[in-house]
């Protein structure tokens, strides 16, 4: 979804109409018209943290005015239902939100008030589905916890389980291939593509090299088994949301209880499709996936969200639906893909603190740092590598990362520094894993590695359409810059974190992170 072309620029003319409809998308159990709105429709609560890239929902507030018999049929809502939050304005009506319904509340009598999540909210909390109970959970129906029916020798290809049903234990894959994750005597994984009654084949170990792994377990011993979602980090991310169950095509392929659910309307998958050539890697099939073997903690989607995040990619509200943003060099190539407008004088309304080193951009204050050194997957040793005390360099003294290092303690889903595989995640143990690992490290380097200026603003305008990830260039009076340019910011490039959202005033607040000229 993308606002229509102008309606973006009329948010900063003339007054506007907010209604919210209430229930399944194209069929609404109510709708809340502008004349019983009263007070302002904020969003609060939206936050980025950078190096960590953790997202928090924001969360929409609308007050709506009515008798009792009105407020009783809207408190009467169900928790969790889609709410979608419409804005008309001289050019026409957009959709400017769109969330479950947290709760309904009555700060005073005559007056609803009406707490709707930011739709990332779907991806690390149970909600409806089609049927009218609760989700049981992300992969509660597709792991198994079982053990071995017969002396198992994986490096033969297959083991034999006392657990007949295994065929939901599988992930779809978007050609013929469906995997799984086979975790044997709690610590041998292993990458599975075929299942009979009893039996697992295709069996090839993840962990450990083969040739010093061992090669036979006994009778009984423990084996759990889940699906094993293979592919770039985003469509890995983008399946998880969207599938059903329903084996609709597109992202939507995995069993139910592998996806979130979350229907199609109100995720923007044309525009998360933008940041694909910046997450991966040019020329190579993509090594990444994201493997279960129990089913999810709570929250729901936790570990796919960290997962994600560990690699720099995160899920985010933009123009009223739901994308992914990725973390990216502002000077990079990704510039194109990700850039979303222009700050300037005319959009800014206010600008509040400067800080020339945002608190979590700050690298940890070590002595020396240390390098892992891996080839084809595996750690084959450890050496001294950057000073990370030194590494706090100004961000208007440019300075580059060599893409080709084989330093990386960022934090790798699979355990950080020592051990880049576990149970929920992994790296296909093949060369190219290094040329992923280079990719990744270049993509979120200079965040960690430069220090980063932050500027507080409100702004107005489109700016209201930019999410939690866009790029944008700032010149202003009011803003610092370098001495080059008069020490005000010319052209300069910042990553925008919007925070809170005002639809009534329509004004955005958010910090600004600028890196090197």
């Amino acid at each position: 979804m993308t606002w229509a072309s102008g309606w973006a620029a009329s948010l900063a003319q003339g007054p506007g109409r907010l209604r919210v409809v209430l229930g399944p998308v194209g069929a609404p159990a109510q709708t809340i018209t502008a004349d019983e709105i009263v007070g302002p429709v904020i969003a609060q609560g939206g936050e980025l943290q950078l190096r960590r890239w953790a997202t928090a929902a924001p969360r929409l507030r609308v007050q709506v005015a009515g008798d009792p018999v009105r407020l009783a049929t809207l408190r009467a809502l169900q928790q969790g239902i889609t709410a979608q939050v419409h804005l008309e304005t001289a050019a026409g009506e957009e959709r400017i939100w769109a969330g479950p319904l947290l709760e309904v509340t009555t700060p005073r009598p005559g007056l609803a008030e009406l707490n709707i999540d930011d739709p990332t909210a779907w991806a690390l909390a149970r909600h409806r589905g089609a049927a009218p109970d609760w989700r049981a959970g992300l992969f509660a129906d597709s792991t198994v916890e079982t053990t071995l029916a017969a002396l198992g020798t994986p490096s033969t290809g297959s083991i034999q389980v006392v657990e007949t049903t295994l065929a939901q234990c599988f992930a779809a894959h978007p050609g013929s291939t469906r995997r799984a994750l086979v975790e044997i005597d709690g610590q041998y994984l292993y990458l599975a593509t075929n299942e009979s009654v009893g039996l697992i084949s295709g069996l090839d170990i993840l962990q450990y090299d083969a040739t010093v792994a061992p090669t036979t377990f006994a009778t009984g011993t423990p084996v759990r088994i889940g699906p094993l979602i293979e592919g770039s980090p985003l469509d890995v991310l983008l399946r998880v949301l969207l599938s059903s169950g329903a084996a609709s095509g597109g992202y939507d392929i995995m069993a139910a209880d592998q996806g979130m659910g979350i229907p199609a309307s109100l995720i923007d998958t044309t525009d998360a499709a933008r940041i694909a050539t910046s997450v991966s890697v040019p020329g190579r099939t993509d090594r990444f996936t994201f493997g279960a073997v129990e089913p999810t903690a709570a929250p729901e989607g936790g570990e796919v969200l960290a997962w994600c995040a560990a690699l720099g990619l995160w899920p985010t509200l933009r123009q009223g639906a739901l994308t992914v943003r990725a973390a990216v060099d502002p000077w990079g190539a990704a510039w194109a893909a990700l850039y979303a407008g222009e700050v300037s004088d005319e959009t800014l309304v206010a600008i509040g603190a400067h800080t020339t080193r945002a608190p979590d951009t700050v690298p940890e204050h070590l002595a020396i740092g240390w390098q892992l050194v891996l080839s084809g997957g595996f750690i084959i040793g450890l050496g001294p590598g950057y000073d990370y005390a030194g590494a706090l360099w100004p961000s208007t003294a440019p300075q580059s990362w060599p893409a080709t290092t084989q330093t990386y303690d960022l934090g790798w889903p699979g355990g950080g520094l020592l051990l880049p595989v576990n149970d929920r995640a992994r790296f296909d143990a093949t060369a190219a894993y290094d040329d992923h690992l280079f990719a990744v490290a270049a993509r979120l380097a200079p965040w960690a590695r430069r220090r980063c200026e932050a500027v507080e603003v409100t702004m107005r305008g489109e700016a209201l359409g930019w999410c939690a990830g866009d790029l944008v260039g700032v010149t202003s009076r009011s803003i610092p810059g370098p001495v080059a340019t008069g020490g005000v910011a010319v052209a300069r490039r910042a990553l925008w974190v919007p925070q809170s959202w005002d639809w009534t005033a329509r004004e955005v607040q958010g910090t600004l992170y600028l890196l090197s000229e």
